[in-house]
């Protein structure tokens, strides 16, 4: 081959010319095997280049031979007796069980895709019932094998694998086989590299190893402590095993099927077991290594899980401290691995509450899960990938008695945390249409509205949105007036208290709540983070367009800021030395003056919920905050097109 490019692709074709051909099937790999033809038909071979270049050069020699043996399953290299040694190199075989989607060789982990390379297929057939062990010493990266029982099964029904994406040995040990079943033992890649160079063994075990499982059970009501148990249900072949333990305790004989226990060891001793075979030294089976960090906590399962007595409020008054170090698997996770679960549990007082998890420790802070029961042992009603605490619950029955567990995601994780049960938060003041917050549009982004999906729930008089995706549900509600330009952007940012918010959503619409129109919608389209932007032009000036916020997914909670401008209104500022506003801190009321007409102003919550709201229409105005609770407020002041957000302290 030579010219450019030198990366071609073939395909062999049955049929006419002229438009009756069928593709039998297509190979960019150089070399490839045409099985299951017809004899006497003729059939065509189409090459062309891997690439959209037109000033191809390529040239290159075709020729169409007979397969060697072991190219494929159905024509295999015979193994007639063990033990067996063969080196040689699969780009002698080409490459026969391509599949789509990188292919799927029926074997589970990181085998999936070891069927994407050159193979060479082997056979062998036992004479009697034993069990073979078959390696490849040394092979290189993204290599593996596979072990089927029939043909057809290849890509779909593997009975053993080996495989890795590091260099190593490659071993199936230990593979049971039956007298008069044909074995055939498949050798290929990832794809990469397409081929590889191998020394093939195989071999028959002179013995059946015992069948062995190893478990760890604690020993804290004792003291800080483990035992390690070996639990045998078969000897094998073997009459007596010898058992023995990493730790010089003394070995152990069994002549039965049954558990046999070493320790207690401390907390923090890795431990390995093994199990020998008397009779005969070529089978032996050792445990992985079994340790205890920990003792478990005391809430360990369900049976044993923290009573929390429901708060009053949505903050923690009184949390308890909780921790998965030690901590033990009591059931597969819902998400993530759920090898280091505590439970807790809590009577509802009310049909909805919050668990609030907050100052966690450890390495697994970052990615905890909390996951709810209607009770022990019953059904799964929540699963939520924290800390996006609080998680909240609404439908459930007051006098019902709710469990939940807390774990680390991963399985090499282990955290620290407080926990406490409240009550939610009220949802924001805009979380429906009809509660929408106006924004007043601007020149440029900022003077930013803050706002929060804490508590906010789905929409239920409102069409969901289309295009964009991503809702579940938890969306609030903004408005704007088109100016005379007929032009506005809408952008979510970080509040004005540098809150960083979440990955919002925003979809406009045009119409009345209860039948809006979608006009547009933005997922990540702003500069800075997963905000958005959504530019709208040709609007009608003077309309008021609707403008909902989500989380992506629903499964993030936080607060945000957002804007609506254009250009249009101009670039005037705030004059600063001019404005005035006393008292700060302020016990009742707060005065505010200016050179212009102030024309509105309204009082927010750090929450971003407005709380307080006052046309003024004069130079000077007097807000009355008497009733408001002692705390920070956002105030904004609207003039003209500008707004002025103030931070106030109310006493």
């Amino acid at each position: 081959m030579a010219g450019s490019p030198t990366d071609l692709v073939h395909e062999v074709l049955e049929g006419t010319c002229g438009g009756g051909l069928i593709s039998r099937y297509v190979s960019d790999p150089d070399v490839s095997t045409a099985s299951g033809l017809t004899a006497g038909t003729t059939y065509y071979v189409r090459v062309f280049s891997n690439s959209s270049d037109t000033g191809a050069t390529s040239t290159f020699n075709v020729c169409v031979g007979v397969p060697p043996v072991g190219s494929v399953c159905g024509n295999p290299i015979v193994v007639t007796s063990l033990p067996y040694t063969t080196t040689d190199n699969t780009n002698l075989y080409g490459d026969d069980y391509d599949f789509p989607n990188g292919g799927d060789s029926g074997c589970s982990g990181t085998s999936n895709y070891y069927l994407n390379g050159d193979d060479v297929v082997y056979a062998y057939t036992p004479t009697v019932n034993t069990s073979i062990n078959i390696r490849i010493p040394g092979a290189p990266s993204y290599t593996g094998m596979l072990v089927y029982t029939n043909c057809s099964d290849i890509g779909t029904a593997a009975i053993a694998c080996a495989s890795g994406s590091g260099s190593g040995n490659r071993e199936i040990n230990q593979l049971a086989v039956s007298a008069g079943t044909t074995y055939y033992i498949v050798l290929s890649s990832w794809p990469s590299p397409q081929s590889f160079a191998y020394t093939l063994n195989i071999t028959e075990n002179t013995c059946a190893i015992p069948t062995v499982t190893f478990t760890r059970t604690s020993n804290c009501d004792v003291s800080p402590g483990f035992f390690v148990n070996a639990n045998i249900t078969s000897l094998g072949t073997a009459t007596s095993l010898t058992v023995t333990d990493n730790q010089s305790s003394p070995a152990q004989q069994v002549t039965a099927t049954g558990m046999v226990q070493f320790g207690p060891y401390p907390n923090n001793t890795s431990v390995v077991l093994t199990v020998a075979n008397n009779q005969d030294g070529n089978c032996v089976v050792t445990s992985s290594a079994q340790n205890q960090t920990a003792c478990p906590p005391v809430n360990d399962d369900c049976a044993n899980a923290v009573l929390l007595t429901p708060g009053t409020s949505a903050t923690c008054s009184s949390p308890v401290s909780g921790t998965t170090v030690g901590a033990t698997q009591s059931l597969a996770g819902c998400v993530g691995t759920a090898d280091d679960d505590v439970w807790y549990k809590f009577v509802a007082a009310e049909t909805a509450h919050s668990i609030i998890i907050t100052n966690g420790t450890g390495s697994g802070t970052s990615d905890i899960v909390t996951e709810v029961f209607d009770s022990c042992g019953g059904a799964s009603i929540v699963c939520q990938d924290t800390p996006d605490s609080p998680v909240n619950l609404t439908g459930l029955t007051v006098g019902n008695t709710y469990f939940f567990r807390i774990y680390s995601y991963s399985s090499t994780l282990r955290t620290t945390f407080t926990v406490c049960v409240g009550i939610p938060p009220a949802p924001p003041v805009n979380d429906d249409c009809t509660g929408a917050i106006a924004l007043t549009p601007t020149s440029a982004f900022g003077n930013v509205t803050d706002g929060t999906n804490i508590a906010a729930t789905a929409s239920s008089t409102e069409t969901a949105p289309t295009i964009c995706g991503g809702y579940s549900g938890g969306d609030i509600w903004y408005s704007v007036v088109v100016p005379a330009s007929g032009n506005i952007t809408v952008e979510t940012g970080n509040s004005s208290t540098g809150a960083t918010g979440f990955d919002s959503v925003i979809t406009v619409y045009s119409g009345v709540c209860g039948s809006l129109v979608q006009v547009g919608c933005d997922d990540d389209g702003a500069d800075t983070g997963s905000y958005s932007k959504i530019v709208l032009t040709g609007q009608t000036p003077g309309a008021t367009l609707y403008i909902r916020v989500y989380e992506f997914g629903n499964n993030a909670i936080g607060t945000f800021g957002i804007s609506a401008y254009d250009a249009s209104l101009g670039t005037t500022s705030f004059n600063d030395f001019n404005f005035r506003t006393y008292p700060n801190p302020v016990t009742d009321v707060l005065n505010l003056s200016y050179t212009q007409e102030i024309s509105n102003v309204s009082v927010f919550n750090l929450l971003g919920q407005q709380v307080l709201t006052k046309p003024i229409g004069a130079t000077d105005a007097s807000v009355d905050m008497s009733s408001l609770a002692g705390g920070t407020y956002l105030v904004k002041v609207a003039v003209g097109d500008q707004v002025k957000t103030i931070k106030v302290i109310k006493k």
